[in-house]
């Protein structure tokens, strides 16, 4: 049989064919409606029109109308390929199918001989015979986990989050596998055994129910070891070397990879090396390398979902400091919503279908889980949990399913694409109540970013200005910009920032950096020589949070190349000190003038923030009149200070 054909050009049964109390199936629209007016369908298929009916016959399964409701009764599922039928329940001996394939000829079919039953999908057979807290089985709230039931890679990776499905999901793949394959063995694996002995009692031991159809030998049904008809199923920790010998398995499940010894989990991997089917699937938080370093090692898929209002497309798991909206002040009421980081439109979870898309070609299929993909959690749980946890770390790994890289931070081209790049906006020709950032080196390298109503910085400009009126080109740009403040590299050329920063008459300051302020500040000003001491560390840290969560945003442009390849050229990293412990330390790995006009930027933006200084009380104002006459900022200051 070689597939189903479309409705208008399956063959018109005749009437005298329908036979309705037996149990042959006919595939066209005049036996769905002949069993219609019999009233030999459920009331479900009845109410909908035949072209919908016969739709749910081939993709979801044509009903045996032939006594229904009874204990014999059950669907026949039809792969949309053609390459195989699949029986989700048992039918009684020698009942006969007769399906009608594209020759428009019919051929019996037995499907059955006997009640035992045939492979099924895994999610059918959850759906049809597991409970959760009491509950039937459902992926209502999990539609993103269809697409890894399905999966049919030998080795999967499951980078994940708390509460998102997965450990259930896993089960579920693992007991129908033995189930399905008789004699085989599968292995569950845990960092400890203590953690084993409890995992068996609270997770696996209540899969086997009589409602599920499961059975468990008596003589073997122990906390470490399980018989699932012919197969068998061991729970074992990940600390005793001897525990991995002996054993010949053909599927095994890695749980929280990072906290077991790595060396042993290796031990267990060459167990399956003699199976045909040799099936692994590791599963955890990215607490250290263990499930990172594979998920690297993978096709790296990402959910993505398209915004009904711009079509973008972007990732949702990777989607939360951009896809959720945090409005209002604490005195009328903070609210939360999902909406699209392009176009700003609210958007219902539920309404988004998504697909998995990988990033690369791999054999290993790896899937990042982030708890932005569960559909029960509202945005105000989700933004919320930022402090239920101790920790950044924690946070990161639980909520957002990524490692915390406290060892090692980088931009790399990935970050761009997800985190940093917004189509939504451009770059300008003119601004007003911007801020700016100015490095030296051979020429001067300008950032100017602005702030959307969203709290988000946004870069308007970016230039590398050279010759010998840099300085008097700079100043035009700072009027052409509507600069409010910013913060100058005091090196190489300092006499020339120091007259530069006078002549902006308090709007600009020129900037030394220092591994720890004199004072014991991150930031020390000094509002009489219009100078500021950063502490290098603590800045360069501030801006690569800023940008992890979502605060930074590039508008999508070609003339930005120079500044992506400055951001990517530096790099925090763990070195040794000189009494044997560790310390973080940021390190050059190239031209990265721009990164430093970045952190001047964030520099100046604190400026604005602290209290103290006649033209620090007057900005916020001085933007808003700005805005109303449309006039540059810079001169209102001027006549603001004219004034003073």
């Amino acid at each position: 049989m070689s597939g189903w054909q479309p409705i208008e050009k399956i063959p018109q049964a005749k009437p005298e064919e329908f036979k309705p109390a037996g149990h042959v199936l006919r595939s066209d629209p005049a036996w769905v409606e002949m069993a219609k007016a019999r009233k030999n369908l459920p009331l479900f298929y009845r109410k909908h029109p035949t072209e919908l009916q016969w739709a749910q016959c081939v993709f979801i399964g044509m009903m045996n109308t032939s006594q229904w409701g009874k204990k014999n009764c059950r669907c026949i599922h039809r792969a949309a390929s053609g390459s195989h039928s699949q029986l989700c329940g048992y039918h009684k001996k020698e009942k006969t199918t007769v399906m009608t394939d594209t020759t428009g000829e019919t051929s019996p079919k037995v499907i059955a001989t006997s009640r035992e039953p045939l492979k099924t999908s895994v999610e059918v057979w959850a759906e049809k015979n597991r409970t959760i807290k009491g509950s039937p089985f459902s992926l209502v709230d999990y539609p993103y986990l269809r697409e890894i039931y399905a999966c049919e890679a030998q080795r999967i990776v499951l980078m994940k989050a708390c509460q998102v499905g997965a450990t259930e999901m896993v089960l579920n793949i693992l007991i129908h596998f033995l189930k399905y394959h008789p004699g085989t063995t599968g292995l569950y694996i845990l960092p400890s055994q203590a953690e084993a002995r409890i995992f068996s009692d609270m997770r696996i031991a209540g899969i086997f129910t009589k409602a599920s159809g499961l059975t468990l030998k008596s003589s073997v049904n122990n906390k470490s070891l399980k018989q699932i008809g012919e197969s068998f199923l061991l729970i074992r920790g990940c600390e005793v070397e001897s525990h991995a010998q002996c054993i010949a398995a053909d599927i095994a499940v890695w749980d929280e990879l990072d906290y077991a010894d790595q060396s042993i989990a290796r031990q267990y991997r060459g167990r399956l090396k003699n199976s045909r089917y040799a099936r692994e699937i590791s599963i955890g938080y990215p607490r250290g390398t263990g499930i990172k370093k594979l998920f690297d090692q993978s096709d790296q898929r990402h959910y993505m979902i398209t915004c009904p209002g711009c079509l973008q497309e972007f990732a949702l798991c990777c989607s939360y400091f951009t896809a959720i909206k945090e409005e209002g002040d604490d005195i009328l009421g903070r609210t939360y919503r999902f909406a699209c980081p392009s176009c700003n439109v609210t958007w219902d979870r539920r309404e988004m279908p998504g697909q998995w898309k990988p990033n690369k070609k791999s054999e290993i299929a790896g899937f990042h889980l982030s708890r932005m993909l569960n559909l029960g959690v509202t945005a105000e749980q989700l933004w919320k949990e930022q402090t239920d946890y101790n920790t950044k770390k924690e946070f990161f790994m639980l909520t957002l399913g990524l490692p915390w890289e406290d060892r090692n931070w980088q931009l790399k081209e990935d970050d761009f694409d997800l985190k940093l790049v917004n189509a939504r906006y451009d770059l300008r020709v003119a601004a007003s109540g911007t801020f700016a950032g100015v490095d030296q080196g051979d020429a001067l390298h300008l950032y100017i970013d602005d702030e959307t109503t969203d709290g988000k910085r946004v870069c308007v400009h970016a230039e590398i200005i050279s010759g010998l009126d840099c300085w008097e080109q700079l100043a035009q740009r700072f009027r052409q910009f509507g600069v409010v403040g910013a913060v100058i590299d005091a090196q190489p050329n300092k006499i020339d920032a120091e007259r530069f920063c006078k002549a902006q008459k308090g709007l600009a300051w020129w900037c030394f950096y220092q591994e720890e302020t004199k004072t014991g500040k991150n930031v020390h000003w000094k509002e009489d020589i219009h100078g500021v001491n950063v502490d290098r560390f603590y800045s360069f840290d501030l801006c690569m949070e800023s940008i992890v969560q979502g605060k930074i945003v590039l508008p999508r442009s070609d003339k930005l190349g120079t500044l992506k390849s400055h951001w990517k050229n530096v790099l925090r990293e763990m070195v040794e000190d000189n009494e044997g412990g560790t310390r973080a330390t940021w390190r050059r790995l190239g031209p990265d003038h721009f990164w430093h006009a970045l952190v001047y930027c964030t520099i100046a933006r604190l400026r604005r923030a602290t209290s103290g200084g006649l033209v620090l009380k007057r900005w916020k104002d001085i933007e808003s009149k700005s805005a109303e006459r449309e006039v540059n900022a810079l001169e209102l200051l001027e006549q603001d200070l004219g004034e003073i």
